[in-house]
Parts: structure tokens; sequence; C-alpha cells
């Protein structure tokens, strides 16, 4: 309460008092009663201390004197007991603010004390609270052990580099977490800890990627001279450890270039003072490393270089690379030229490499003179091949000019070819026709001897004309004059067809036909004609050329393949297998051109003008196909025709 405040309360109730007494004047049978005011002292110094105990006190005193002894209306007293009553009040009521205010003065001191106690365990807290968020996330590992060498706190760091959780650390022995490594390498050292030391060590365990090292701290805590706690921290330097012995490998790996490079190499001051030199820089001046640490460019140059260190220095000093060819003076006062190239290293020292390059400009120089006397070579020879280009060249107008004279002369010969079709084909045919008619009497009777003679006619007019038919579709197609004339036809109908034409001929050679046809193989758009006019002659081929066992036709359709121009797109393929003769390995290769037969010269048994092959071949090929063959010779051959299902345009 304010100073007002209180001194309000303790005119309040001691003017209650006085009015309390003074209404119970009757009840009390004239007696003043001085003790009543007694117990407005004691609130008002209870509640406002020194200021309202004091306060309360006078207002007694003057008021039990002015309203309550005689004389009344006045302050004197009359009577010497009242008198001695009001010394007594007043003494009480000093004593009681006094003890009050005493009490009040504890109370605030208890009451700060209390706040203080409170701050200070609210800083405490918070302390602790920073002490432990600080400690959970600390890069190292942070432990607290009690006597016993249990766990009482660990980090979660810690707990990380043990590859533990925290929570399996806490209460268990170190000996028992640590196992071998607590025994060999622990133990020792905490136990000088617990004995009052600071102990600091390397630790050492099996861990990924080979031995982690770890840096350990022990610092212990006293409590009563004795040590209660000992504080561990743990720091993982395995990193560390490593970075140094790269860096320690990769100095050693410097010095042995350093002393094993073939080339000098020396280091300087930003004076051109020599620090250090190889053996390299030794061996081509001739001094010793002692004599030439401590000497300056100066002094292993020539004299003519002299001049040129200083701008040497200023590029170095600049921050650029400085490279060029020096010449120097060996101990024993020989010169030698040499490149020279430095840069300045990271301490700001210099470091420049000598090349000696003496046998290299030796070299260079005889090179010169090679060239020179190549050159000369060269240009004569060139003048030489420059004469023979140009008889060349005649000679290369002359055979063009006749090969565009072969191949006009090719051309005429195909086109003659192809447009004498109806002149060679008529006679040929009238020949086929009238030896029919003689043989079937419409001419008259014919003799045994007569019919023999006349089938043998009709037998080579056949094949001639057959001969003349395949030279003039050749001719046709060299010259560009064949038609291919594309229509949707029965595919399995036309196969059927071609392969029972040869049944009669199989069989006559006791040979097995075997035809395979896929369900899948029903109209088909190309040009029919051609299609069986190449079947006709692979299967004729295969009977013909297959003296025992069978032989096989399947028909397909597969997807694309590579040797068909609609590549990726569906194909019909038509195999022809035999058991026949085969054909011989280099033959493979000749055996689709003009003319050529596997059997050919004087000895050779089968019929045959050889163009069967050829003209199947480019019919395939102009209706967008191929025809390849496989075959062993003595076990047979394989000839594959691939058409597209969709028909091609004529080129």
């Amino acid at each position: 309460m304010t100073r007002w405040q209180v001194y309000l309360f303790a005119t309040l109730a001691t003017g209650a008092t006085l009015w309390f007494r003074l209404a119970m004047d009757g009840p009390l049978g004239g007696r003043p009663t001085l003790t009543m005011f007694t117990l407005p002292i004691m609130l008002s110094a209870y509640v406002g201390g020194l200021r309202g105990g004091l306060m309360a006190t006078a207002l007694s005193y003057f008021g039990a004197s002015y309203f309550l002894l005689e004389p009344l209306n006045s302050f004197d007293i009359a009577s010497p007991v009242e008198r001695w009553q009001q010394v007594f009040l007043v003494f009480a009521g000093v004593v009681i603010s006094v003890v009050n205010e005493a009490m009040h003065r504890a109370r605030r001191r208890a009451d700060a004390v209390g706040r203080e106690y409170e701050a200070a365990a609210h800083a405490a807290s918070e302390s602790e609270a920073r002490l432990q968020l600080v400690a959970e996330n600390a890069r190292v590992g942070l432990v607290m052990l009690d006597p016993d060498r249990r766990y009482i706190y660990a980090n979660a760091a810690y707990a990380e580099l043990l590859a533990l959780p925290s929570a399996d650390v806490l209460g268990r022995q170190v000996a028992e977490v640590l196992q071998d490594q607590y025994r060999t390498q622990v133990k020792p050292h905490l136990d000088r800890a617990f004995a009052g030391e600071r102990v600091g060590y390397e630790l050492q365990r099996p861990g990924v990627g080979g031995t982690h090292y770890y840096a350990v701290r022990y610092e212990p805590t006293w409590t009563n001279d004795a040590v209660s706690r000992v504080i561990v921290v743990i720091s993982d330097t395995t990193d560390q450890k490593r970075a140094d012995a790269a860096v320690h490998e990769s100095d050693a790996r410097y010095r042995t270039l350093f002393e094993q490079a073939p080339d000098g190499i020396v280091i300087a001051d930003t004076a051109s003072n020599y620090l250090d030199a190889n053996a390299g820089a030794c061996r081509m001046l001739g001094y010793t490393r002692d004599e030439l640490i401590g000497m300056n460019a100066i002094d292993i140059v020539d004299r003519s270089e002299a001049d040129h260190i200083a701008s040497a220095l200023g590029v170095l000093q600049s921050g650029q690379d400085y490279h060029r060819q020096w010449w120097f003076r060996r101990k024993d006062g020989s010169a030698f030229a040499a490149d020279v190239s430095a840069t300045t290293m990271p301490d700001g020292n210099l470091l420049g490499m000598i090349r000696d390059v003496t046998a290299r400009n030796e070299a260079e120089e005889k090179i010169r003179l090679l060239n020179a006397q190549l050159e000369q070579r060269v240009t004569e020879r060139t003048a030489q091949l420059e004469a023979a280009n140009r008889d060349l060249a005649a000679h290369s107008s002359a055979i063009s000019r006749e090969l565009i004279v072969a191949e006009a002369a090719d051309r005429t010969k195909s086109l003659f070819l192809a447009t004498m079709s109806h002149e060679l084909r008529t006679p040929l045919n009238s020949i086929i026709g009238f030896s029919s008619l003689v043989l079937k009497g419409m001419a008259g009777p014919v003799t045994p001897e007569q019919i023999k003679q006349l089938g043998m006619v009709k037998t080579s007019a056949h094949h001639l004309l057959e001969l003349i038919n395949d030279v003039l579709d050749l001719s046709k197609i060299e010259a560009g004059q064949l038609e291919i004339n594309p229509s949707p036809f029965d595919l399995r109908e036309s196969l059927e067809r071609v392969t029972h034409s040869f049944l009669p001929m199989a069989q006559g050679k006791g040979l097995q036909l075997i035809t395979v046809i896929s369900p899948r193989l029903d109209i088909f758009d190309s040009d029919r004609r051609r299609f069986e006019q190449i079947l006709l002659n692979l299967i004729g081929n295969a009977v013909k050329f297959t003296h025992a066992g069978e032989i096989t036709i399947i028909a397909e359709i597969l997807r694309g393949a590579a040797d068909v121009s609609t590549a990726g797109d569906e194909v019909l393929r038509v195999c022809i297998s035999d058991t026949g003769i085969g054909i011989r390995p280099e033959n493979l290769q000749s055996i689709f051109s003009p003319f050529k037969q596997i059997d050919g010269g004087l000895s050779r048994q089968n019929e045959g003008t050889g163009l069967g092959l050829a003209i199947s071949r480019r019919l395939a090929q102009l209706l967008g196909g191929d025809v390849t063959v496989e075959s062993v010779w003595n076990h047979g051959s394989r000839f594959t025709l691939d058409l597209p299902t969709q028909p091609q345009a004529q080129a």
C-alpha cells in the first residue's frame, strides 16, 4: 500500500474505534477502556508497518484525551491513573509499530529472496535448457560418467559415433558398451580421470571404410574433495587424420617427383635467389644442391641474358606464367640452351622448370635440312606426277569414250532384242504348231521314224522358245521395258497350281514334294504372272538338281525383313528347300549372274540357259522383294523369296 493509503486506513480504524467507544458509553459504565485502541494500532501497524502504527497511536492518544477523558473536549488529563494509561497506550503503540515494521521488513526481505530464488531457478532452468540444446546439437560427443563408470548422460552425437540410440547407452557401464576398446584403450585413461587428472588421448575403433580415430578428453568434476563425475568430450578425427595422411602422402609424392624429375626444377624467392633445387638442375648446371641454394639467377645464366631477368620477374609478379628459351652457363663455363617455364606458387615463391634443349635444337636443325631436301624432292616428284596425270587423263578420256560406246551398244542390243520378240517367237510358234499337226496325222499318215524325228523337232523348238523368252525377258529388264501389273489374286490357289504342275516330274524321279501353306495366305496383291514365273524357275531348279530325297515348299506371312523394301511391314516368304547336289561356296556369289550354271562346261548333265535365277532375282526386285540362297555342297540348297504384301510402284 502507498503511504497515503496507510494513513487513511489508520485514520478510519482509529475513528471507528472511537465511535464505537462513544456509542457504547452506557454499557461500558463510563470507563474509557483505553486498551480498545490497541486494536486499530495493531491493525494499522500490520497493514502499514511503522507509519501505520504510529499514525494510529497518535490518533488514539489525542482522540481518547479529547473525547473520553476528563476534562472532555480538552487534551489535559485530570486523573493520574488515566494519564499513565495514555502513556502505556503510546508505549504499546510504539512497540507494536516497531515490531510490525520489523515483520514487514522481514517479509519484504523474504519476498525479495524468494523472487531472487525464483529468478535464479528460472535462469538456471533456462541455462540448463540452453546447455541441453547445445549438448544435443553439438557436433562432438558429450558424456557424463558416475564413479561406477556408468553413463548418466550421453548426447546424440556420441550415440551416433557408437551407432547406438542414446537410450541404449544410459545406465550402462562403459566396459559393457565399448567392450574390447575399454580394456585396451579406455580403462587406463579413465582410471586417471577418476583419480583427478585431466586426460586427453586418441581412441581407435573399427568402422565403415577402415579404422576410425577419435580425440577423447576427460574432465573430472569434484564434490567434497572427491571426483563425483567425469565429463567426456569425444570428436571424430578420422577425416582430419585421413586428410593429414593424404597431405603427407601428397608431400611425399611431390618430393619424389621433385627429386626424380628429369628436368631441372628450382624454387626461388621474389628476388630470384634460389631456395631449393632438384637433382636434375644440379646435373644440368654442374653444381651441388648446397652450392645452388643462395645463388642468384644472374650467377647461372649467360651474360647475354642478364638484362632479361628483371622483365621475367615483372611478368611473374603480375600473376602471369613465364615461358622463354634462355642460355645458361654451367659451373665449368660451357653454355647450353634451355626452355624455362616459371610460375608463382601460393606461398609467393617462384617455381622454375629448366629443360635442356640442346639435343632438340640439333634435331630441329637436322629436320629443317631434311625438310628442305624433302621439299626439293617433292617439287621434282610433283612435276613427274603432273606429267603422269596428264598422260593418265588422256588415257582415261579414251577409255571413257570406249565405255560410252560399249554402253550405247549394250543398250542398243537390249533394245533390239526387246523389240524383236514378235519376230523371233512367230517362226518358232509356227514350227511347234505345224509339228503338232503332222504328229496328229492331220497332214497324212506318218511313220514311226517320222514321229520320232518330228518329236525331236518339237522338243528342240520348245527349248529354243524358252531360251528366247528368257533372253527377251532379261533384255527387257535391262532395258527397263518390262512392265509390272499388280492385281489381287488367290495366293493359295496360285501356289497349289504351280507346285502341282511339278508333281509328275518329281514322282518320275522318285522325289517327295512337300507343300506347307500358312492358313493366313488368301488374297495377295502383286503381279501374278511374274510371281508364278519366279516360282516355276525356283521349283524347277530344285526338281532338276535333286536326284533323291525331297523338296519342301513353305509359304507364310512374316514381319518385314531387312532385305525387303518395306522392312517393318508384313512380307510373304516362300522357301524352297531341296536335298540336291547343293552349290559350292565359291559359286554362291555368282549364282544369280546371267548364263551362269553350277555344272557348266562340256560335262554338265542338266539342261538350262543359266538365266532362270538371274531373271527370278531381278523380277523379285522389281516386285519390291528379293531372292536369297543358302546351300551346303552335296547336302542341298534353300532358296528364299521375300515379297511385300503391298504392291510396289514401278520405277
